[in-house]
């Protein structure tokens, strides 16, 4: 099942590098603060997710924070959400 959420991101940044196993890591990292109020956590807590290097380029000349539609995989309900669409609003 997909659902699709508005998030206001905070930053983008990539990483390309050579693991230890010499294999190829690439990927873009997305920020974004998620507000709370549950048992657990109060106020705004700051998330960090990593996702298909084909994203950052979209956020070229964007002025951050930057409002986008996510489009969430919550199928799985004993994983965390994966992100399978990224579109910034302009």
């Amino acid at each position: 099942m997909l659902a699709k959420v508005i998030y206001e991101l905070t930053g983008v940044s990539k990483y390309d590098f050579i693991n230890d196993n010499g294999e190829r890591v690439s990927g873009c990292k997305i920020n974004y603060n998620l507000a709370t109020d549950s048992e657990n956590v109060k106020g705004v807590k700051p998330i960090t997710v990593s996702v298909d290097m084909k994203y950052f380029d979209q956020f070229a000349g964007c002025k951050f924070p930057v409002r986008a539609n996510i489009t969430l995989d919550v199928s799985d309900l004993s994983r965390r959400p994966s992100i399978t669409n990224i579109e910034v609003i302009r």
